[in-house]
């Protein structure tokens, strides 16, 4: 709808088809939970949202994900932000290394600025 009065119910839909999670609420607390079947086997893909907040230039972060991945987390695609454009601003984020099931590191590769750096790490 339009105006979102609906917006429970479609919430409530989505959950009978089997998806779940926290949509709302800060970026960091963000996650969808999507049934597959793997060799007939019932599990859930999840896909988490973040966001690490003034990552200095020339250096990494550790990250620790809202909640830990059950079994693994498969990759981390870290996306570079800037709070505003300057000719010649190569921005870079990037991850560092192989995430666990609860966390990984980003970098931010960019000479001379401070960026921000949302993600989304996917795992099961």
């Amino acid at each position: 709808a339009s105006n979102l009065s609906d917006l429970g119910s479609i919430l409530t839909d989505l959950g009978n088809m089997g998806l779940t999670g926290v949509l709302g609420g800060a970026f960091g607390n963000r996650e969808l939970n999507v049934p597959v079947s793997v060799s007939g086997v019932l599990r859930a893909f999840i896909i988490k949202f973040g966001y690490e907040s003034t990552v200095p230039a020339n250096s990494t972060r550790p990250t620790t994900f809202n909640g830990a991945f059950p079994t693994a987390c498969l990759y981390v695609f870290p996306v570079s932000r800037v709070s505003t454009y300057a000719a010649n601003n190569d921005s870079n984020a990037k991850l560092v290394g192989t995430p666990s099931a609860s966390g990984c590191t980003l970098a931010n590769t960019t000479a001379g600025s401070t960026i921000d750096i949302p993600y989304i790490a996917v795992g099961y």
